[in-house]
């Protein structure tokens, strides 16, 4: 009876001594969990504010002066900012709020007294 000669196992691949050998100096995930910006103890998350208001601060009016837009002339062209959408008309003695409406296309006005 012939018998085969057995083959010793060999492993050819040499013991890793560090985790970064596995791709040549690449990165492993324990090293990119290290690395990850995104944690949450790196990166707590942002006060949303209530839904109810209850938390939110009082606005103080003489801060919004200067942010609207103060105009002598009826406001007729569609504005392209979210801010320009809110204009205070002063005209002589004639003082109205100007809002613009862009479901209806339209400004709208109250009168200031």
């Amino acid at each position: 009876m012939d018998e085969t000669p057995e083959i010793p196992n060999r492993d050819i691949t040499p013991p890793l001594e560090n985790k970064t050998e596995v791709n040549k100096g690449a990165p492993v995930a324990d090293d990119l969990l290290k690395k990850n910006t995104n944690a949450p103890e790196s990166n707590p998350p942002e006060k949303q504010p209530s839904p109810t208001g209850k938390d939110a601060e009082p606005v103080d009016i003489a801060q919004i002066v200067g942010f609207f837009e103060v105009v002598d002339t009826v406001p007729t062209a569609a504005p392209t900012r979210l801010r320009d959408q809110i204009k205070i008309y002063v005209n002589g003695g004639t003082k109205r709020l100007y809002t613009y409406d862009y479901k209806n296309d339209a400004w709208y006005y109250v009168a200031l007294t």
